[in-house]
């Protein structure tokens, strides 16, 4: 039994990196003695799929996806089933859990099963079916499928998350690598990435994980040890932790620090954090563990769009406190990054609660704020996506930040229910949103491509500013490759963008 696993294009990548759900499926497929490949078409190029599958001749295609993907996910699926219809067809991945109801109404022709939440237990049992001929009738009870049967989609349950001692058990096999994983952060050494942590404390406005994970399931120290010593035996230089929010338990990552120095002294490392779950003390620790990059997600200065994101309850500490850390950070060896989102709702009034879009001076200040108090060896831009599931997409409250004040469903990031409805195709496809993280996505009305490229304009303006006048720092603005070697330019700490109607409306770079 061969199984195919295919990571779909991205319209865009702002970072490096891979879908890493799929080397978690390896491993439980490995373990389960079934044959299985990865093809990452989003590296490789989807020209290379009739190739591969004429090459591997699989029985089983797993098509994991983002919402930004669905569209090439389910054409894969199309494509497969035309190469071979005896294919079994799999979809997985976040779209699905708010999607899969789409992705079996229009496009059940050639996906005959999606899996909706974690999957490692799914397949299995799935494939164990398959392979003895039951899987018709066995399919009912299967918890953490969807199906389409008799003109009707079914769902069988809700799939139980897996507990930490049952992470520790799956260790990620990286079957395949392509040297465009690395992190230019860590001047391109091979670099992996790592999850010690699943689902997330926080429920951020603009996250999906608001709903499908507010526990966290950590796994042991033996199980991080045991996936690092795989890493340094297969000559991995650099790890970044995929964590929400790595730092959160401090004494866990002190452990971490200490793993780090002692065992894997050649390794170096960075993640994604939070600055209200960073401190001076461990600053430190994490810099003497070669800690050398700290990705956060700042979001905005407004008091009231951070109330507006569920970021914090307590705005002004929360910025008080990232003067603080950021200082701190500059005047160390690792180098930070500060994300910001534009285009969030902002808490306006509070009896009765009402909200409203963010103004373009909010835009100003937060941009301002970061640059010059907070001096971020990286910046980073977004532009809010209304993602199924997210509250700001179905939330009534939020209505003001969507187009006509629709709940953004999983449809609004599938072409054939644009098709089937008679809608308008509302995704952003100008290359200015490639700046931004936000190609192929839904995102506010007031988010069109000409307020964005002023937002972009007037961050580089603060960017050169800051940079002309601080000789020994400079920050870098960070944006999807493919945008920043069309339209921009680059010379020692000075940016230039091309005027606006020079930045293609559609198409791909």
């Amino acid at each position: 039994m061969r199984i195919l696993l295919i990571n779909p294009p991205l319209p865009e990548r702002t970072y490096p990196g891979k879908a890493m759900a799929l080397d978690y499926l390896v491993s439980v497929l490995l373990e389960n003695w079934y044959d299985v490949d990865i093809s990452d078409l989003d590296i490789v190029g989807k020209d290379n799929l009739f190739p591969k599958l004429k090459q591997y001749q699989p029985d089983v295609v797993g098509i994991t996806n983002l919402s930004i993907q669905n569209d090439g996910a389910n054409e894969i699926a199309k494509l497969v089933k035309e190469f071979n219809p005896n294919i079994l067809t799999i979809k997985g991945g976040f779209h699905e859990l708010f999607g899969y109801e789409y992705s079996l109404r229009y496009h059940h022709y050639y996906v005959d099963y999606v899996v909706v939440g974690e999957g490692e237990k799914t397949i299995i049992e799935i494939l164990d079916a398959y392979t003895q001929g039951v899987l018709n009738t066995r399919k009912k009870t299967i918890s953490g499928i969807a199906y389409y049967e008799n003109g009707k989609i079914h769902f069988t349950s809700k799939r139980i998350p897996l507990v930490p001692e049952e992470l520790n058990t799956i260790i990620p096999k990286r079957i395949f690598y392509n040297k465009l994983y690395n992190f230019d952060v860590f001047d391109g050494k091979k670099t992996a990435q790592m999850m010690t942590v699943r689902g997330c404390n926080n429920s951020c406005n603009f996250c999906m994980e608001s709903k499908t994970g507010p526990i966290e399931r950590k796994r042991s120290i033996d199980s991080i040890c045991a996936e690092i010593d795989e890493l340094t035996n297969n000559d991995y230089e650099a790890i970044y932790f995929d964590d929400s929010t790595f730092t959160r338990d401090r004494d866990r990552v002190i452990k971490i620090c200490k793993l780090f120095k002692d065992k894997y002294p050649d390794l170096i490392w960075g993640c994604n954090t939070r600055v209200d779950y960073l401190d001076e003390e461990l600053i430190d620790l994490m810099e003497k563990s070669r800690c050398v990059y700290l990705f956060t997600g700042f979001e905005s200065v407004v008091p009231e769009i951070l109330i507006g994101l569920n970021k914090t309850h307590f705005p002004s500490r929360y910025l008080q406190n990232s003067k603080v850390i950021y200082n701190y950070l500059a005047k160390s060896s690792i180098k930070s990054s500060a994300f910001l989102i534009f285009g969030a709702a902002k808490k306006v009034q509070s009896n009765p609660v009402q909200y409203a879009p963010e103004s373009f001076e909010d835009v100003k200040n937060s941009i301002n704020f970061v640059i010059q108090e907070l001096k971020p060896f990286y910046i980073s831009m977004n532009v809010l996506r209304l993602l199924p599931g997210a509250p700001f997409s179905d939330n009534e409250k939020f209505k003001c930040i969507r187009p006509n004040g629709d709940v953004i469903h999983a449809g609004y990031y599938d072409k054939e229910w644009y098709r089937a409805n008679n809608q308008k195709d509302i995704r952003t496809r100008h290359h200015i949103y490639r700046a931004f993280e936000g190609r192929g996505s839904v995102v506010p009305p007031q988010m069109i491509p000409e307020y964005c490229y002023n937002i972009f304009k007037y961050a580089i303006d603060a960017v050169n500013g800051f940079n002309s006048t601080n000789h020994n720092y400079s920050c870098k603005i960070v944006v999807d490759k493919a945008f920043e070697n069309a339209y921009m330019k680059e010379k020692n700490g000075n940016y230039a963008v091309v005027p606006f109607n020079e930045i293609a409306e559609d198409g791909s770079l």
